[in-house]
């Protein structure tokens, strides 16, 4: 009897450390598993520390949706806010259609052109059908405004063309319907054919004593202005240049001697 107690504690005793044995293994395990989960955690928090240090630092930067080249010198980019920024020096390229210009498949989104100093001139078609563009800003470098240059911007309200620009090509602003007030500096000689044609919301023309050409159909549809004064320096004038101005109440001309061509029809 004895020696089966003495059997049934040494077997107890066995058991007691092999169980003794397998926590104390268990929880080396937990240990080192626990160690290496606070290590992995520590090293993720450093990892995310990196991340939103790097990210404060570019705080200030907005999304580039679209960057390249748009002049042998002048660079573009496209930022997530709908700011379109050309930088560089020179000419602007010109494009045949406004689906050639790089930044056409934003087109939509651009809401403000900015065009930097020492960019000399906006090529054709450059910023066609921006209909959701409400400002541009134009350096006084710029010396020519290419033909369809802003076609269809139908909210831009305000336009300052600067005075070294010399010519405004055919349907320049054309379509422009917000656009409140048409001033053409005395550096400008030419204006293409419907330059602001269907300005409909321009209350105010004034051309400068500069001008030489008017073109056909130029100011046609501008239905709220109510007088224009043609200066002196005006030889030509286009078919239809003022045509259904339909508020127009006084136009002030030239004599007709110095003109070259009045086409007939021009403020029908």
């Amino acid at each position: 009897m004895k020696l089966k107690q003495v059997s049934a504690l040494i077997l107890s005793f066995i058991f007691t450390a092999v169980n003794f044995g397998t926590v104390s293994a268990d929880n080396t395990a937990a240990e080192i598993s626990s160690n290496e989960e606070v290590t992995l955690e520590e090293e993720t928090l450093s990892g995310s520390a990196l991340t939103e240090t790097v990210a404060a630092d570019f705080a200030d930067t907005d999304e580039v949706l679209a960057s390249g080249s748009c002049g042998d010198n002048i660079q573009y980019v496209l930022y997530g806010d709908g700011s379109l920024v050309l930088s560089g020096s020179g000419d602007m390229y010109n494009y045949s259609d406004e689906q050639d210009v790089p930044w056409y498949s934003y087109v939509e989104s651009i809401i403000s052109v900015v065009i930097s100093d020492n960019i000399t001139s906006i090529g054709e078609n450059a910023f066609a059908y921006c209909t959701k563009m409400t400002k541009v800003t134009i350096p006084d470098t710029i010396t020519s405004i290419g033909k369809r240059a802003f076609l269809f911007c139908e909210l831009l309200t305000e336009v300052t063309i600067p005075n070294n620009v010399t010519s405004i090509g055919d349907h320049a602003f054309t379509t422009c319907v917000s656009l409140k007030k048409i001033t053409i500096p005395s550096s400008v000689t030419s204006i293409g054919d419907w330059a602001f044609s269907s300005c409909e919301s321009a209350l105010e023309i004034t051309i400068s004593n500069s001008v030489t050409s008017i073109g056909e159909y130029t100011f046609n549809n501008c239905a709220k202005v109510k007088e224009i004064i043609i200066p002196d320096s005006v030889t030509n004038i286009g078919g239809h240049a003022f045509s259904y101005c339909t508020a127009m109440k006084k136009v002030t001309i030239p004599e007709i001697s110095t003109m070259k061509l009045i086409k007939k029809d021009d403020c029908s």
